[in-house]
């Protein structure tokens, strides 16, 4: 059998961008898409990684932040209680998992963490270019980390397409890399010991100008690809 990434839906055309984005790494994947409106959170428990895309802001009330002007934008709660569970499941299971912009949002709530609610706002730089396939600007790397370990790197040029970004950090999580104005750029377990792949980053990978020449874009791809395949066998999921 081939090698499974469950996806959670984006609900418009960009899901494809995460597919092709994979397939660049292995034509053979098979996917499988959750999304809330089939209410298919089981179909994920035959994959071997799990990928939690882009999209609308994660709702302030699921992490208990008032937001009496309104800056949420787009809010689904439904979709929020479902990737939530996405992640509690992955977690249980010991998935690979990658998060991606609002995933590594998801991610971070999912493990009682907490939003900034608009950047500009809160006195930082504007993140959300409209052109997320341009590299916008670079992300310091924090050493012996895994996104250090997986990008051989110190610095990473990115793009950006947010106005949110993590203000606490979830349970066990560390920051492993931050842009020049101290944004939370990437997140991961602090303690990886005998954990699988856990990787959270709020760019685009999947849509870079460069990609997948971008170590920003195939690092990432190949070392979750490779958990995945790694984990594609009858023990793993029978946990």
């Amino acid at each position: 059998m081939k090698t499974t990434i469950a996806v959670t839906d984006t609900y418009n055309a960009r899901l494809e961008d995460y597919l092709a984005w994979l397939r660049c790494f292995n034509p053979d994947l098979c996917f499988v898409t959750l999304s809330c409106r089939e209410g298919n959170i089981q179909a994920m428990d035959d994959a071997d990684g799990v990928l939690l895309t882009g999209g609308a802001d994660v709702d302030p009330v699921l992490f208990h932040v008032e937001d009496p002007n309104g800056l949420a934008r787009n809010v689904d709660h439904g979709r929020d209680l479902f990737e939530l569970a996405v992640v509690q499941r992955a977690l249980t299971r010991g998935l690979p998992l990658l998060a991606i912009c609002r995933g590594l949002q998801v991610v971070n709530v999912a493990l009682r963490g907490t939003l900034i609610l608009d950047l500009p706002k809160a006195g930082f730089d504007d993140h959300s270019n409209q052109n997320a396939y341009g590299l916008a600007h670079s992300v310091t790397v924090r050493p012996r980390t895994l996104l250090s370990d997986l990008t051989n790197k110190m610095s990473l040029q990115v793009n950006t397409s947010h106005h949110q970004a993590i203000h606490k950090l979830g349970r066990g999580l560390i920051a492993s890399a931050l842009s020049r104005d101290g944004v939370i750029e990437a997140a991961e377990w602090e303690d990886r010991t005998g954990k699988p792949f856990f990787c959270l980053v709020q760019w685009h990978p999947e849509c870079m100008a460069d990609a997948p020449d971008s170590t920003a874009s195939h690092a990432l791809a190949e070392g979750f690809l490779r958990a995945a395949g790694e984990a594609h066998n009858p023990v793993h999921k029978g946990r």
